[in-house]
């Protein structure tokens, strides 16, 4: 009877703070894969002039792959989903010349497994619509897991903002820690055309509501999750592409 109670006791204990204080479970899904004292954001703004990023609209806003996106979530935004390992580097070259231009300007030291994921949204008329949940960036799960099963996250993951319209509300980018569920611990970026946004890959995040009068115009941003795996869950990542269909 006292092992009873203490076992209920723990579960009860585990599912309050699970539930309204922390987030325990994602400690048992998940691997961080950052070094210890990593920044949690660094910010550039100007990393790319108004030209470059016009260039780069006009790259993605026509590419073949573009369609309506696959990833949990993003179901009302469009793009592909690219997932390479350094083995694949001539290939996406070969395949995505001037965005290899930008990952080799992004690309952090040591890192051998990567996602590129552009992301177009629509802007609406209604403030509540086009938003991302929040989420965990963890891509490569459909390919590499722990040898416990736990998905791999980032080292971090790097945002450009390559397209805005001239006036918009909302959109911003919100970050909270690993495991939090507290509305207080959240931090807002707001998008700004050229800016380079790189944060921890820990973290958990979402973007607010984009709201545009009229409903036009897009956002648009280059989206890399970058990783330091073992070099033998590297050797079986394969050279992806999702087409996200319509």
């Amino acid at each position: 009877m006292y092992i009873f109670t203490v076992i209920l006791l723990t579960f009860i204990l585990y599912y309050i703070i699970d539930t309204y204080i922390y987030d325990i479970t994602i400690h048992f899904q998940t691997k961080r894969t950052h070094s210890t004292g990593y920044p949690i954001t660094q910010i550039q703004d100007d990393f790319y002039v108004p030209e470059r990023c016009k260039e780069l609209s006009k790259y993605i806003s026509k590419h073949k792959f573009v369609g309506r996106s696959t990833l949990n979530g993003f179901g009302k935004t469009k793009g592909f989903v690219v997932t390479f390992s350094s083995q694949h580097e001539k290939k996406f070259l070969d395949t995505f010349k001037p965005i290899h231009e930008v990952f080799k300007q992004i690309q952090e030291p040591g890192t051998n497994a990567y996602i590129f994921n552009p992301v177009i949204i629509e802007h609406s008329s209604k403030e509540t619509e086009r938003s991302i949940p929040y989420h965990y960036d963890m891509s490569l799960s459909d390919q590499v897991k722990t040898a416990f099963g736990r998905d791999y996250l980032p080292i971090c993951v790097t945002v450009i903002y390559i397209h805005l319209p001239e006036s918009y509300k909302g959109g911003n980018l919100c970050l909270s820690g690993y495991g939090s569920i507290d509305a207080r611990d959240v931090k807002k970026y707001k998008p700004k055309l050229g800016r380079k946004l790189t944060f921890r890959g820990d973290l958990l995040h979402h973007v607010e509501p984009i709201y545009c009068k009229g409903g036009k115009g897009k956002r648009i941003s280059l989206v890399f999750e970058q990783y330091r795996l073992p070099e033998s869950k590297v050797a079986g990542i394969k050279f992806d592409i999702s087409k996200n269909g319509t």
